[in-house]
């Protein structure tokens, strides 16, 4: 009797041992986002029957299903797919896997899983195919001025797509709005916007670009903002309501609202008034240094990728380059926008591309990585917390 007794006892100790082992492998495999902090995505892709290890990203798109894009300087496109244990495992696509080019500026995918990769010698196009590998078809012609760098790549509501590029400043060469219109079967026909017809004939560099529901294009350029109008005749007229600013980045909500960074670090928030003209307000903040990509969620909470660079405030002291890292703000009742800059966890606070998911998740592209962490909702103490402003000299 007492052997019964001990065995089933034995049996009970052994499940509730069982049982603490399964949940801590669960936590092991699985751990929980720390809020405020970047976690590192351990990429590890086959190449050539190799492991991989690429670093250094231009950007990062990631979709409902958690599936992340990110694109490369020097060595393609990367998918990486998420397995039940909260792991990704990475597939690589360069030239061999008929990728136009290995030098991948920018990534877009669309509701049907096709990949438009920005590359250095054009668009290229990727279906899904029943394998799930991806299939491309490059696009060239009428897309010259990709081979400068592409900045951003937008589709609108209809499936057409537009690309805003140029290289860096100083360097030859001439930005260009493209357009692609896309057709019944599917292919794209290309057309260029550019300093020598209809662009600002100042800008040589179109570093970001966005297109509302009404189809107006929205021009973040070296000599300010770009705003294209689309005529009768499918055509567009561009109007420069800001000019002699370099705008590193643009975003705009569903009512209209338009914001843009200056490199000068300062956020642009404006509107198109009742006279038609555009009024925008400047709120200078040191956070926003170098912005290389922008998001405004529903509540106005503004995220923006930023890189370390010479601010207004750093010019007049002589100091070194400041910001670097994810600036997440959003406007206070003292009428101002206030930012808090996040680099826990970076190695590098160099930060050239974000993409923002529900319940504040963002994912970051860098320099040397690529992260992912939870920001929930940001609250500054204004009477302690140190928020950066531009004093100016």
């Amino acid at each position: 009797m007492k052997q019964k007794i001990y065995r089933k006892i034995y049996i009970l100790i052994m499940a509730i041992l069982l049982i603490s082992t399964s949940f801590a492998d669960k936590a092991v495999t699985s751990p929980e986002i720390k809020p405020g902090y970047f976690s590192e995505i351990l990429v590890q892709a086959n190449r050539n029957d190799e492991v991989y290890y690429p670093n250094g990203y231009t950007s990062v798109y990631v979709d409902a299903k958690n599936t992340i894009y990110a694109t490369t300087p020097n060595s393609g496109l990367l998918i990486g797919y998420k397995n039940d244990q909260g792991k990704y495992h990475f597939e690589q696509y360069t030239t061999k896997n008929g990728l136009g080019n290995n030098s991948v500026d920018q990534v877009y995918v669309d509701k049907n899983d096709i990949v438009y990769a920005a590359t250095d010698s054009g668009l290229s196009m990727g279906s899904k195919q029943s394998d799930g590998t991806y299939k491309f078809r490059n696009y060239s012609k009428g897309l010259e001025s990709m081979s400068n760098h592409t900045n951003q790549i937008f589709m609108d509501k209809h499936g057409n797509i537009y690309l805003g590029t140029g290289g860096e400043l100083g360097m030859t060469g001439v930005g260009a709005v493209i357009i692609g219109i896309k057709q019944p079967d599917g292919n794209y026909i290309f057309k260029s916007y550019d300093q020598k017809n209809g662009l600002d004939p100042y800008a040589a560099i179109v570093y970001g670009i966005y297109v509302d529901n009404s189809g107006t294009i929205y021009a973040a350029t070296d000599d300010g903002l770009s705003i294209g109008a689309k005529q009768f005749d499918d055509s567009y007229k561009f109007i420069q309501p800001i000019t002699e600013n370099i705008l590193t980045s643009i975003y705009v909500d569903t009512n209209g609202k338009i914001y843009a960074t200056d490199m000068n670090d300062a956020l642009l928030v404006g509107a198109k008034q009742i006279d038609n003209k555009y009024k925008f307000i400047e709120y200078p903040d040191d956070a926003l240094t170098s912005v290389s990509s922008l998001y405004v969620d529903r509540d106005g909470t503004i995220y923006a990728a930023t890189q370390p660079g010479v601010s207004s405030k750093s010019v007049c002291s002589g100091d070194p380059d400041v910001g670097g890292g994810l600036a997440i703000g959003k406007k206070y009742p003292d009428g101002r926008y206030h930012f808090k800059v996040y680099t826990n966890g970076l190695k590098s606070i160099n930060v050239n591309g974000i993409s923002v998911q529900g319940n504040n998740l963002v994912y970051a592209a860098t320099q040397d990585g690529l992260y992912y962490g939870s920001f929930p909702e940001l609250v500054l103490n204004l009477g302690k917390t140190v928020v950066f402003k531009s004093t100016g000299c």
